[in-house]
């Protein structure tokens, strides 16, 4: 089964098709009344003996299991005790941060498998930008039991190579993709979706298709400024920085039939976007830490330096932002009138 995390913003992982209304309680708990911790535990312990004690199956055991205790007590003890060691403050919280914090805690509890079992390790994520850039859609297997959500720029690419070459199977998740997409909307995903409905459903499109690598022009697009500057080649795809350019062949700016030019965004939020990620995190401890990085100079590198501490939220970090940052790529192509197709023309 294909999971497309469409059900949940962010990184959030997806919650199966038994409890869509327990994953619509856990996005939005104040269209349902909660305002309180205890509140919150009543809700759920009465959806869960409505649905025959299946959504929450197993819920205070592993409570027990990550505090080290005896699972004698009812669950919301539980989860109040496991939050306050986490959190030495969370007494002190509002009732709406407490609120929030439970139902954290049960969004990890639900997604417990899919991140132990699929996760997008780098050997996944390998996988995934090599049917990308080798144009393989065989490599469509890769999405299987793993969540869209974290990886919508490269499945919606994927997912384009495998409907030219007519698998059968990517209609059907390229819808997937483009609910996701359009529910996400982060920078390019309107463009992206675009691109799959133009394939899915046939309406005519507007954007001329260029072979360029979107992550060679994320790069350059959102690198450091000081070498970031030059033209794209719209005709063969490629990429020319400024300091490559000799005398014979420097291109020619107002030949807009070849040439595009290419200049560093030079204030792109890389700051926004490690806040963005910090704020995608369950665990309490460690947001706090990324958030104290974060303040004054040298944010940068103490981020880094937390990250490096917890190699799988570093690995979800350097995802995260490759993933925004295609989507940036592809919306200044779109911007322009153009869609990325196919791989730069080398000679």
């Amino acid at each position: 089964m294909i999971r497309t995390g469409s059900r949940s913003r962010g990184y959030l992982p997806f919650v199966t098709e038994k409890v869509d209304r327990l994953a619509d309680v856990l996005r939005r708990p104040t269209s349902y009344c909660i305002s309180s911790f205890e509140e919150a535990a009543a809700f759920l312990d009465g959806f869960d003996a409505a649905r025959e004690f299946e959504p929450l199956m197993g819920l205070r055991e592993w409570l027990a299991a990550e505090l080290g205790e005896n699972d004698s007590l009812v669950w919301p003890v539980l989860a109040r005790r496991l939050l306050s060691r986490r959190d030495i403050g969370f007494d002190e919280l509002t009732p709406a941060a407490q609120v929030e914090a439970l139902l954290s805690l049960v969004r990890m509890f639900l997604s417990r498998d899919d991140t132990e079992a699929f996760s997008w390790d780098g050997d996944a994520v390998g996988r995934l930008r090599g049917g990308v850039d080798s144009e393989d859609p065989s490599a469509l297997a890769v999405l299987e039991g793993r969540p869209l959500q974290p990886v919508l720029q490269y499945a919606g690419d994927l997912l384009l190579i495998a409907l030219a070459a007519q698998v059968n199977a990517a209609p059907a998740l390229a819808e997937e993709c483009v609910r996701a997409l359009d529910e996400r909307l982060a920078e390019g995903d309107h463009a992206l979706a675009e691109q799959l409905r133009a394939v899915v459903n046939s309406p005519p499109t507007t954007l001329d298709p260029v072979p360029v690598d979107l992550d060679d022009l994320a790069e350059t697009l959102t690198g450091d400024p000081e070498f970031a500057l030059g033209v794209l080649d719209i005709q063969t795809g490629q990429l020319w920085p400024s300091d490559d350019w000799g005398d014979d062949e420097r291109p020619d700016p107002d030949d807009e039939d070849r040439w595009r030019s290419i200049s560093n965004y030079g204030d792109y939020p890389a700051y926004e976007e490690m806040l963005d990620f910090t704020s995608s995190l369950m665990s309490t401890r460690l947001r706090t830490r990324l958030l104290s990085a974060l303040e004054g100079k040298g944010a940068f590198r103490r981020f880094r330096d937390v990250l490096e501490e917890h190699p799988h939220e570093r690995d979800s970090w350097l995802l995260f932002k490759d993933e925004r940052r295609r989507g940036v790529a592809r919306a200044w192509l779109a911007d322009r009138g153009f869609r990325p197709w196919g791989r730069p023309k080398l000679g």
